[in-house]
């Protein structure tokens, strides 16, 4: 699922962007 992997991607970006 396309959608599935962007949400990874985002968790990953939003998750290094609040550190």
């Amino acid at each position: 699922m396309k959608a599935f992997h962007t949400f990874c991607v985002v968790l990953l970006v939003f998750g290094s962007v609040s550190e």
